[in-house]
Formats: structure tokens, C-alpha cells, sequence
């Protein structure tokens, strides 16, 4: 009986001392961390972009002309997107696989991987009356106006008293692209 006592005891002392490591260990991780670079946190904390993560990441599209098309630091909201899944230009979402959290890369896309190149045929010439529901919603069939509709938004590229010319390519067709981004955040 002394034998289970002593196993007893021992069993006791050994989770009393494990608890008071633990404690102890958690203590020096916290002052430790506390004691890091915000740099070295984020190291710590980097997250590594596979498929189907959810991104966030901010970014600045510019033209080769340099002219800023997009930015979303102005609107202070990064972009979020599931990687992988479509739901960007294709070569933007096969680049950031691999990426790590507050990582930063220039992404230079060509117009046939952007939005294609630009297509004279998508161009349609209508009657001007034909548009009247769009005047009758405020909408002004003059040049660069864009027009909603069930395909998405059409410009107006050229237009007279009698016909309107609507262009179907999106408005970076024909263009390369070049992205500056850094990702904010993997999960």
C-alpha cells in the first residue's frame, strides 16, 4: 500500500510541477513577444497565400503611361478575394499563390490576360431613339457616358443627332496592367 501512496504523491507532484513550467513558460513567450519588432511579429504571424485562401490586399493599377486606374488605399479598404477561385484576372490570382502576409510584388499583366485586347467589332452602331429609356433615366447619350445594362456597362464612343456608336470592350481592353500590391491578410 505504501507503493500506491508514493505513486500517488509522485503523480501529484509531477502535474503540480508540469502546471508551474507551463505557467512559467507561458510568462517568458508573452514578455518575449512583447519584446519583438512589429517586423519580427509579423514574421511570427506571416501566413502563406495556397488555393482557396481568402486574401486581402491592397494595390495600385497603373497603365504603362503610368496613369492610376485603381487604388485601393484611397478608399481605405483592401480588396478581398478567395485565391484560386476565378474571381480575378487570371494571372493576378496565379501570382499571389506563394505569397505571405505584409509581402509586396509589382505584377505586370498583358492586355490578352487582362481584359483581352481591344476588338473593333465590339462595336455597335444603334438608333439614337432606340437609347430614349436611358435619357428617360437621366442619362446623357453623349461621348465616355457609360450605360448600364445586362451585359455590364457600355460606352458611348461616338455619337450624333441620329446614332449613338456603343463600345462593348471593357474600358481596359488593349491595355497592360501593372499592379503594386501587399497582402494585409491570409486566412
Amino acid at each position: 500500500m505504501n507503493k500506491i501512496v508514493t505513486i500517488f504523491i509522485l503523480s501529484i507532484l509531477s502535474i503540480s510541477l508540469t502546471s508551474c513550467f507551463k505557467w512559467w513558460d507561458e510568462e517568458k513567450s508573452a514578455e518575449n513577444k512583447d519584446n519583438l519588432t512589429t517586423n519580427e511579429q509579423n514574421v511570427m504571424n506571416e501566413k502563406i497565400i495556397v488555393s482557396w485562401s481568402t486574401v486581402s490586399l491592397n494595390y495600385i493599377g497603373t497603365l504603362e503611361d503610368w496613369t492610376e486606374f485603381d487604388n485601393s488605399y484611397k478608399r481605405w479598404e483592401p480588396l478581398e478575394f478567395t485565391a484560386g477561385a476565378g474571381q480575378m484576372i487570371a494571372w493576378f490570382d496565379a501570382w499571389v499563390i506563394g505569397m505571405k502576409t505584409w509581402e509586396k510584388k509589382t505584377l505586370i499583366i498583358e492586355a490578352k490576360d487582362a481584359y483581352w485586347e481591344y476588338d473593333e467589332s465590339k462595336k455597335q452602331i444603334v438608333n439614337r431613339d432606340d437609347l430614349s429609356s436611358f435619357e428617360n433615366a437621366w442619362y446623357k447619350l453623349e461621348i465616355w457616358e457609360k450605360l448600364p445594362t445586362q451585359f455590364g456597362m457600355l460606352t458611348i464612343s461616338e455619337a450624333n443627332e441620329k446614332e449613338i456608336t456603343l463600345d462593348l470592350n471593357h474600358e481596359l481592353a488593349g491595355k497592360t496592367l501593372k499592379f503594386d500590391i501587399e497582402i494585409v491578410d491570409v486566412k
